[in-house]
């Protein structure tokens, strides 16, 4: 059909909204420009991929309220076709990946194609290396400085019958729309090699994407296409094991647990105002509502996705709300939240830590610890991110937070366990 794709996603709209995508793209004028003018200036063979709105995903929800409100009234409301942006993504869109990624490939089947993308070695991957292939190079970040200089490169393969594929972020939705207005046909294929590397066992699959962090967000599991609103059913199931078991033996608060929350205590102590609300995010039976309680904080709430934990909490006579931190929509509420083994609990620990910001007041702290591991395991811990080094939590953090502190724990004798714990502060 000849079609041209450009695609658009929390990271284009981030841009559009005056905004950085860390580790990626600055902020540039032109650049937003180029993006809004996709909507201002439709094309005809141009289609326009959005996030799904039947995705549950709950970032999508968010996208699909600030997208209306940046394209209201442009001239692609009403002319341009809109499809799904989960071009590379079959885990988002519950589809089989191996079905997927062969239908992807069957696009540019027997085409000869130019790639677009900062690695190199990409014609060699598995989805292109049928190909004959032509590649230009670009820089792993802030590619947007030499667009002048991708579009030259283009132009001596206008005309051939090539199909251009970029990988490039934003950048690589601007160059869609620009190629496509001179007749070329180009797809914005996003990470769709490091999808199909992960789910085919890569073991270094970074090596295709822009962002250290993109494992990460998307707390991909190899085998499980759909995880949407997995990590919550399956944390409710861990809690209440634990829950179970430690009312089994007995135990009121084990001296472990009571050690670490003092330790925690003392770590964020001097950094925050007891007056303010301070909120425990994934609190369990809110040990540690009692223990802030007993050491002056005057407002001390929760959040809990366990209902067998929420009653107790409320027994014990604490504010608890349902309520996931992927899906927390307080505003400026809170000058203290605890994240104490929490974001490893979350699919999408970026969706949380944006949450989390939302909900902070200015110049608010939050306190959290995190298991360091090298891999994802839901069925046996709950854990649906893992965070390999304390950099691996970092880059969560934009330049909207000021980090005050982090450290690593060793937490066994052979010093094979380790934590990380770390503050932040609202800007």
């Amino acid at each position: 059909m000849g079609f041209s794709l450009s695609r658009y996603g929390d990271g284009e709209l981030k841009v559009i909204r005056g905004g950085s995508i860390t580790n990626m793209q600055k902020y540039d004028e032109v650049l937003k420009q180029k993006l809004l003018k996709v909507f201002e200036h439709p094309l005809s063979k141009l289609l326009i991929g959005i996030p799904d709105p039947l995705c549950t995903r709950p970032y999508v929800s968010k996208f699909h309220r600030y997208f209306d409100k940046f394209i209201l009234g442009r001239s692609a409301k009403e002319k341009s076709v809109f499809v799904s942006s989960f071009f590379s993504r079959p885990s988002l869109v519950s589809e089989d990946s191996e079905v997927f990624f062969g239908k992807m490939k069957g696009i540019w089947k027997e085409r000869e194609i130019v790639l677009i993308n900062f690695n190199p070695e990409l014609p060699d991957h598995f989805l292109f290396r049928d190909n004959k292939s032509e590649f230009i190079q670009i820089s792993r970040n802030n590619c947007f400085s030499e667009y002048k200089r991708i579009m030259s490169s283009c132009q001596q393969f206008y005309n051939q019958n090539k199909l251009f594929l970029i990988s490039a972020g934003p950048v690589a939705t601007c160059l869609a729309y620009d190629l496509c207005s001179v007749g070329e046909q180009a797809i914005d294929i996003g990470g769709i090699a490091f999808e199909q590397s992960l789910f085919a066992g890569d073991l270094h699959p970074e090596r295709w994407v822009y962002q250290d962090s993109y494992k990460i967000k998307r707390g991909y599991l190899k085998g499980i296409n759909d995880m949407r609103l997995n990590d919550v059913k399956t944390n409710i199931t861990h809690t209440k094991a634990g829950l179970q078991r430690r009312k089994d033996a007995g135990i009121v608060m084990s001296e472990g647990n009571f050690v670490r929350l003092l330790n925690a205590f003392m770590y964020f102590v001097q950094y925050t105002d007891k007056q303010l609300p301070l909120l425990d995010v994934g609190t369990r039976e809110g040990w540690f509502l009692k223990f802030l309680t007993n050491t002056g904080y005057v407002d001390v709430q929760a959040i809990e996705v366990c209902p067998d934990a929420i009653s107790m909490v409320r027994r014990s006579g604490f504010k608890v709300t349902e309520m996931d931190v992927q899906k927390m929509e307080f505003q400026d509420m809170f000058g203290t939240i605890t994240a104490i083994h929490v974001l490893e609990h979350c699919s999408n620990p970026v969706k949380a830590v944006e949450n989390i910001y939302n909900a902070l007041r200015r110049n608010g702290v939050l306190y959290v610890e995190i298991p360091l591991e090298t891999k994802v395991d839901p069925n046996r811990s709950g854990h649906f991110s893992c965070f390999p080094e304390v950099k691996n939590l970092l880059v969560l953090f934009d330049n909207r937070w000021k980090v005050l502190s982090h450290e690593v724990q060793i937490m066994n004798k052979a010093g094979t366990k380790k934590n990380c714990r770390a503050l932040f502060k609202k800007i």
